[in-house]
């Protein structure tokens, strides 16, 4: 089921025009409170009409992959929505972590930074969910991951 064509209805709402008015005017804080079960959908209309790069840090990874399923359900077919999975369990080799969680982990940072399929800016950019864990993990600085970017 798709209900993005929904979120259009928020741009009329006055407190959520305010709000894309207000981060299309610069950097800055701003902050809206939200009952939870409308976060998605606030989420998915503001990305709509601004359509920057979005990373939704919530708790538990539990709440990631719950947030992620309702992002997909609010946003349209056009729209890139991923979850960025914490680093996984140390491989069966005994050698680092797991290369699948790895691999998924760099697709997603890949996205996050711009840089598509062939090395080129994505056509759109993503909306990343990630547990607080997930977006706490170490990684490279987004300059020194653009650099290093080879396509295989």
């Amino acid at each position: 089921m798709n209900l993005s064509f929904l979120t259009k209805l928020a741009s009329e709402a006055p407190a959520c025009s305010r709000l894309t008015h207000d981060i299309r005017q610069g950097p800055g804080k701003h902050t809206v409170a939200a009952h939870p079960a409308a976060q998605p959908y606030l989420i998915s209309a503001l990305h709509r009409e601004l359509g920057f790069p979005t990373l939704v840090v919530v708790p538990t990874s539990q709440e990631a992959r719950q947030f992620y399923e309702q992002l997909l359900i609010w946003c349209d077919s056009q729209s890139t929505i991923l979850l960025l999975p914490k680093d996984g369990p140390p491989s069966p080799e005994g050698q680092g972590r797991d290369p699948f969680h790895q691999q998924q982990r760099l697709k997603v940072l890949a996205s996050l930074a711009g840089i598509g399929g062939e090395g080129q800016r994505a056509a759109r950019s993503p909306i990343v969910v990630a547990s607080a864990a997930a977006a706490a993990a170490r990684t490279v600085s987004l300059n020194e991951f653009a650099a290093s970017w080879h396509e295989v």
